[in-house]
């Protein structure tokens, strides 16, 4: 079995029903939801998030513009390189298993 290249790990504590801050690697993420749904706006909301990452689409279309002297050719295989590479198409591309599991706080 391949050896994972990353792994990360968060952690989120909620302060009210509505707000959450998460540590992931040195960074806080804020998040919060707007008046209407409880919140105080004070933070994008995890729709916001998902939003940005690009999840729940039914389609997405991306064009990359490429400054320089290149042939269609050297496009061709740029473009093969990005779709082959690109983590985040792949995880929007394939399925990706979650496995949730949930125990008592210590």
């Amino acid at each position: 079995m391949a050896q994972p290249m990353y792994t990360g790990q968060v952690r989120t504590v909620g302060e009210s029903m509505a707000r959450s801050t998460t540590e992931a690697q040195a960074f806080k993420i804020f998040m919060d939801e707007p008046v209407e749904l409880g919140g105080q706006n004070g933070a994008p909301s995890p729709l916001d998030f998902i939003l940005a990452a690009h999840a729940g689409y039914q389609s997405l279309t991306a064009t990359i513009h490429v400054k320089g002297d290149v042939t269609q050719e050297q496009l061709a295989h740029l473009l093969r390189e990005v779709e082959t590479r690109c983590p985040v198409s792949d995880n929007l591309a394939h399925a990706t298993p979650i496995h949730l599991s949930m125990v008592p706080a210590v």
